[in-house]
């Protein structure tokens, strides 16, 4: 008995002829999948619209939900419900303003807890090392630089808007 082999990336999902088949008639050339190349290139065809069909169903599944943590902290520490939060947290481009705030704040949040943990892991490497008082000195002249910034930019934009 012949061992089947698969050179595609679906392994054995789809495999394919011994190596060395050939059509059994001239005419078998023209059938669609009789031709050893043609089934080859069919069974990778299947095998990748299988993998795009799998992401596909993944990433929106990691798209369609909150961060839970996220959503509860900014729950405590706001006026809103973690059922609206949970419902415009990937509103931030339907113009509806109320929408576009809470994913805005949402997003902010996330990212703000983020910065939290890795300012956390810095400060712990700082200390170990002895530039805890450098690294403190550094975030604090950022601070003053971002709010100047931040002022500087504010201006440049007053008056518009909707």
């Amino acid at each position: 008995m012949t061992k089947e082999r698969s050179d595609n990336a679906c392994g054995n999902l789809f495999p394919r002829r011994h190596e060395g088949a050939l059509p059994r008639r001239s005419d078998d050339l023209g059938r669609t999948g009789s031709d050893p190349i043609q089934q080859r290139a069919i069974g990778t065809l299947a095998c990748t619209k299988a993998i795009l069909a799998v992401s596909l169903l993944v990433s929106n599944a990691a798209i369609a939900a909150p961060d839970e943590g996220v959503v509860q902290n900014m729950a405590r520490h706001s006026s809103l419900s973690p059922q609206d939060i949970r419902q415009h947290y990937n509103d931030c481009d339907s113009g509806v303003t109320p929408s576009m705030k809470i994913c805005a704040s949402y997003h902010w949040k996330k990212e703000d807890i983020r910065l939290n943990r890795l300012y956390a892991r810095s400060m712990e490497k700082a200390k170990e090392m002895g530039f805890e008082t450098l690294l403190v000195q550094a975030q604090r002249a950022w601070l003053t630089y971002r709010d100047a910034v931040c002022l500087y930019e504010g201006q440049i934009g007053a008056g518009g808007g909707a």
